[in-house]
């Protein structure tokens, strides 16, 4: 009997909860028209907001420049703790910055006249972490100004993207051949005389960087190959 009185009280609970339903639903129909443009109003906002919170995290990004010196020799751990400081600093600033904009570049230049350049760029707020490298120093790190180079005719651009996690181990790989052999190849023809750069970037996204116990683990990055002349 009580399962009975029980059923009958939920029943028009279920009605009244379809009926409002069914209005609802009637009601977002009618009104489609202009709930589809607040939803593109608060999508281009949005959008709008991202580029404004991204130009003004890019407008205080700090560029270093590492020079080593003559008894720059580094193992394999120091290496490892290069890596693994570059992954902490792709995850600095503030959490409504958007992440690409908060991620960390390695820019290796050469232009065939000066030796070659390595530099790192970050947020900002990374700059006191990658002051302070593990090579000690073997390696001055300087303050230095975004590369200005000038307009090209011609841009060859290959991006090799590497999935995983940041700071995990990557595939061992033979020596012999030297898989470097491709990027030689491909700068083999640059003419310094002529004004051709090779650049070889490489750029860790935002990542919260997981404990690692081997020094042999790398980071993994997305690298980019741009051969310009």
């Amino acid at each position: 009997m009580e399962a009975h009185l029980t059923a009958m009280a939920v029943l028009p609970l279920g009605a009244a909860l379809w009926d409002g339903l069914a209005a609802l639903a009637g009601w977002i129909l009618a009104n489609s028209w202009w709930l589809a443009l607040l939803t593109a109003a608060a999508l281009i906002g949005w959008e709008h907001l991202q580029r404004r919170l991204s130009s003004a995290a890019l407008s205080r990004r700090t560029y270093l420049q590492l020079e080593p010196t003559p008894a720059f020799e580094p193992d394999a751990e120091q290496i490892w703790r290069q890596g693994m400081q570059l992954v902490r600093a792709a995850g600095s600033g503030p959490w409504w910055t958007p992440r690409w904009a908060r991620s960390v570049r390695v820019r290796l230049r050469a232009d065939g006249k000066r030796p070659l350049v390595y530099r790192i760029e970050a947020p900002s707020t990374a700059q006191p972490l990658l002051k302070q490298t593990p090579y000690g120093p073997r390696v001055e790190v300087k303050q230095t100004a975004p590369v200005a180079d000038k307009q090209r005719a011609h841009v060859v651009r290959a991006v090799l993207t590497l999935h995983g996690e940041p700071g995990s181990r990557l595939r061992e790989v033979p020596l012999d051949p030297d898989p470097l052999q491709p990027l030689i190849d491909a700068v083999a023809d640059l003419n310094a005389e002529l004004g051709d750069v090779a650049e070889v970037c490489v750029t860790w996204p935002y990542a919260r960087c997981r404990p690692c116990s081997a020094p042999a683990a790398r980071p993994a990055g997305k690298p980019s190959v741009r051969p310009a002349g």
